[in-house]
């Protein structure tokens, strides 16, 4: 009968009888498994008197979540990006202002260019100006003011429309059919207080009532 073949033996570790196992067989063990973590969730805040708008402050939120910043990082970010757009706001309102102030006194010089060309039209015409101007500057401005008082007063003698030449002669014309032509040399003046309407109409009395 054959001899039965047995197996090798392993080396036993404490004598260092036996055959060793082959070099690329290799124990077998259990792999460590690392827990997974769910990534950190927060809420951003915009500190008070922040430029950032709701809108803004959600998507520096998801920025910083979807880059996995901690919370302080993101908050800081928030904080950065605000004092920037602050100081954006802050400069363009301020470009702003001096926009409007520059426009606005290019329009006063402007106007008052054409008022001085107004006036210099108006006294060069020597029948509604002339020698007379001041004349009837005051006629016209004691027509104004008792014909519509302070209102109308503001709108055509402040506004200084009247002294248009062909708004001048309108209104001096006005004036002495209202019977307001009382300039006299001197300072004298009329004293005839009535009404406009009842002086520029010789056919009522004081009342307004038709003198028949």
């Amino acid at each position: 009968m054959a001899d039965e073949v047995k197996p090798p033996e392993q080396a036993n570790p404490a004598t260092g009888v036996g055959t060793p196992p082959p070099a690329d067989v290799k124990p077998e063990t259990t792999p460590q498994t690392t827990p997974a973590t769910e990534p950190e969730k927060y809420t951003l805040t915009a500190p008070a008197g922040s430029a950032l708008d709701a809108d803004e402050v959600k998507a520096i939120e998801a920025y910083g979540l979807e880059n996995k910043l901690s919370k302080e990082a993101a908050q800081k970010e928030l904080e950065r990006i605000g004092a920037l757009k602050g100081n954006w706001v802050k400069k363009a309102a301020e470009d702003n202002k001096k926009a409007v102030e520059a426009a606005q006194r290019t329009m006063d010089e402007e106007q008052k260019k054409t008022e001085e060309g107004w006036i210099t039209a108006t006294k060069a015409d020597n029948t509604i100006g002339g020698e007379k101007f001041a004349e009837h500057e005051d006629l016209i401005k004691r027509h104004i003011k008792a014909a519509g008082g302070e209102k109308l007063e503001a709108i055509v003698v402040q506004s200084r429309v009247m002294y248009i030449p062909e708004v001048f002669g309108f209104l001096l014309q006005s004036a002495k059919a209202a019977g307001n032509d009382t300039f006299v040399k001197g300072g004298a003046t009329n004293t005839d207080n009535r009404p406009d309407y009842i002086k520029a109409r010789p056919n009522m009395d004081e009342k307004g009532n038709l003198i028949k």
